[in-house]
Order: structure tokens, then C-alpha cells, then sequence
């Protein structure tokens, strides 16, 4: 019996784990348009990239992954920066987007 059980359940894991990956970075991609659009920033190649990921505790003492993406932006589609923001579970915890002033001296 352990021998079907364990395989399946391992593959239901793997399965999970993957889909809390994917809906963290649709999470992550939608929370950099929206950080673009307040800083008045352009996201440039539409994607995030996970660069860390470790445990921390919530609010209530629950466990949950900490996500950190980079991204990059651009006021005018030609310099590039990089900007990152950092999840708990789903929520924004913190976030850094180079100011567009800052931008237009780096070229």
C-alpha cells in the first residue's frame, strides 16, 4: 500500500509546489505593473525574475515563503535599472523602483 500511496502523494506535492510558484509570480508581475505605474516607470520585458526565496514568519506566527524578484524598468524604453520587490505568501512587503529622475542620469 505504501509503496502506490507514497509515490502519488509525493507527486501531489511536487504538483502544489509548483502551482504556489506560479501564482506567486503572477502575483509578483502584477504588483510590478502596478509599482511601474505608480512610479511612472515602464516594466520592461513584462516578466519578473525570483532571485530568493526563504521561510518567515507571518503576522501570525505562520510560516510562509518569502519571495524576492528583480525586474527591470525604464522611463523611456532605452535604459534599463533594476527595481525588485519582496512577497510574503501573497502580500507586498516591501519594494524598491529607482525614481525616474535617477533613471535619466544613469544613461
Amino acid at each position: 500500500m505504501i509503496d502506490v500511496a507514497l509515490p502519488a502523494l509525493v507527486l501531489i506535492a511536487i504538483g502544489l509546489m509548483w502551482h504556489s510558484a506560479l501564482a506567486a509570480r503572477e502575483t509578483a508581475r502584477w504588483h510590478a505593473r502596478e509599482l511601474c505605474r505608480q512610479f511612472g516607470v515602464q516594466l520592461l520585458d513584462e516578466t519578473v525574475a525570483l532571485t530568493r526565496i526563504r521561510p518567515r514568519r507571518g503576522n501570525d506566527s505562520r510560516w510562509l515563503l518569502l519571495r524576492t524578484y528583480h525586474f527591470d524598468v525604464s522611463p523611456d524604453g532605452h535604459s534599463r535599472m533594476q527595481a525588485e520587490l519582496c512577497l510574503r505568501g501573497r502580500q507586498l512587503v516591501s519594494y524598491r523602483v529607482p525614481e525616474p529622475n535617477r533613471l535619466d542620469d544613469a544613461t
